[in-house]
C-alpha cells in the first residue's frame, strides 16, 4: 500500500509530459480560422481574419475539447472533436468547421 502510495505522490509531481503548441487551420463556411492550442496553459489562441483573441480557457465538455469566454457581444466559443469544430463569436454562430486542406 505504502509502495503505491508512494508512486501515486511521485507522478503527481513529475506532471503530464509537455507536447509543443499545435497550430490547426480550419475552414467555417468562407471563414479561415487558425487556432493554436497551447499546451503550458491549456488554452485557445484563434486568429480570425485581422482579429486575435487569446487564452481562451478549456472548459468541460461531453466529448471533444471546448473552449470559450466572455458573454454578450465579447462571446467566443471554439469546441472541436476530430476532423469537425463549431464557431461562435458573439451571437454569431458560423457552419460547421473542417481542418483546412494543407
Amino acid at each position: 500500500m505504502r509502495k503505491l502510495l508512494f508512486i501515486a505522490v511521485a507522478a503527481a509531481f513529475a506532471g503530464p509530459a509537455m507536447a509543443e503548441d499545435a497550430t490547426v487551420n480550419w475552414t467555417c463556411g468562407d471563414l479561415a480560422v487558425a487556432a493554436t492550442y497551447m499546451q503550458a496553459d491549456n488554452t485557445l489562441n484563434l486568429k480570425i481574419g485581422d482579429k486575435e483573441y487569446k487564452a481562451l480557457p478549456n472548459v468541460e465538455s461531453g466529448s471533444g475539447a471546448k473552449y470559450e469566454m466572455g458573454e454578450g457581444a465579447d462571446y467566443i466559443m471554439m469546441w472541436d472533436s476530430g476532423d469537425n469544430a463549431l464557431l461562435q463569436v458573439g451571437e454569431t454562430e458560423y457552419p460547421e468547421c473542417t481542418k483546412a486542406a494543407m
